[in-house]
């Protein structure tokens, strides 16, 4: 069993010696972030609880609930030790939290189950689907591929943005998915999650540090001052995330 632990808005001149008394308290690992604001969040590990040393430092954790999957697959249940930050994207995308995650990504990105969803905005660019041009608001059937769309969104931004997690081309090429379906769209997200290092903090139920880390992948996603990293889009709130993640884990 594991917990994580998290301490944030800690000065630079004070990272080095948050990082050696979580060592001393027996941290397993140890990872600190670069806020926007210039401080940085420290997060550690700790393997079992009961026998850690009391921090001096004072820190907080989000517990969120736990549940249980009535589905077949032994890899869906939130408490799953086979489960880690390690496993493949595929194993991953079957974790009842990753899964939650997932809707969470359509619920801030506003694309619902809309795999087809292209950035909101005036096409001014299609290739595949040159019918398109000049409308506005599409989404595509055609999911053998990314759509490479090009939406002029407002008059300082032009985005590719596509699918129900809005893959900007350049990035789902990156990826190396065999086509845009629904199942490579979700193992893709969850490729994505794997990148920004939010799996951990997911599986070990610390959401805002899974959702600051995914906001330099999901503009929509808010850093840990509330805005969004890229700016062109208003972030949900925290609020708003946590209300959609705990709807759906039950």
């Amino acid at each position: 069993m594991t917990t994580t632990e998290i301490e944030r808005d800690v000065p630079s001149n004070k990272v080095d010696n948050k990082i050696a008394l979580n060592k001393a308290s027996g941290a397993k690992s140890i990872e600190k972030i670069l806020q926007p604001d210039g401080n940085f969040t420290i997060i550690a590990i700790f393997d079992d609880p009961s026998s850690k040393k009391e921090p001096t430092s004072t820190r907080k954790q989000l517990s969120l609930p736990t549940v249980e999957s009535t589905g077949s697959t032994t890899n869906s249940k939130t408490g799953d030790d086979s489960i880690s930050s390690s496993s493949t994207a595929e194993e991953l995308v079957l974790h009842q939290k990753i899964k939650a995650m997932l809707e969470v990504l359509a619920f801030t990105e506003g694309t619902g189950n809309d795999y087809g969803k292209i950035v909101e905005g005036t096409v001014i660019s299609s290739p595949l689907h040159p019918e398109l041009v000049g409308k506005k608001n599409v989404s595509v059937t055609d999911l053998s591929q990314h759509p490479n769309i090009l939406v002029q969104v407002n008059a300082n931004l032009k985005s590719s943005a596509a699918g129900r997690y809005q893959f900007l081309k350049k990035t789902w090429d990156k990826l190396e998915m065999p086509d845009f379906q629904p199942k490579s769209q979700d193992i893709a997200a969850v490729k994505l999650m794997k990148k920004r290092k939010m799996i951990q903090p997911l599986l070990s139920g610390d959401l805002h540090s899974a959702v600051f880390r995914g906001s330099q992948e999901w503009a929509s996603l808010p850093t840990q001052s509330g805005g969004s990293f890229f700016g062109g889009q208003p972030a949900r709130t925290l609020s708003e995330i946590e209300t959609k993640y705990k709807s759906s884990l039950a």
